[in-house]
């Protein structure tokens, strides 16, 4: 699989997981518990506590999907960017709620989850600075 296959495979992956959380599981203004993660104890007790109902952002989410490449030396938006490969001003575009699009509402699931799509499918333009 190329990067670019990869890339959309997983942000259309990460679009279906956060689809069916319910809503309370879902809030870009928290990285989650792996935020304060610094070593690999650390790490499998945040992802428990994820398991168990933590709220958590797309960068979060995503990080908890793909645990096994989780790096806990870096930032949860760091892995996150890197796992998806994103640029660093589509990581910030993304993960940032204040630099959404205007047509995005970052307050809400489903508006996440089309916007991850539309990443995915080229619909959607994350490479600019505010």
């Amino acid at each position: 699989m190329t990067p670019a296959e990869q890339r959309k495979s997983r942000l259309l992956e990460l679009a279906d997981f956060i689809e069916k959380l319910d809503e309370a599981r879902f809030d870009m203004d928290d990285y989650g518990p792996l935020e304060q993660s610094y070593d690999d104890a650390q790490k499998n007790k945040a992802i428990k506590s994820m398991e168990c109902g933590a709220p958590v952002c797309i960068a979060g989410w995503t990080c908890f999907i793909w645990k096994e490449l989780f790096n806990p030396l870096k930032s949860v938006m760091s892995n996150a960017q890197s796992i998806l490969n994103l640029t660093s001003l589509e990581a910030a575009n993304l993960f940032c709620p204040g630099y959404w699009l205007k047509d995005f509402d970052p307050s809400k699931k489903e508006d996440a989850v089309r916007l991850l799509r539309a990443l995915a499918n080229g619909e959607v333009n994350l490479n600019y600075d505010i």
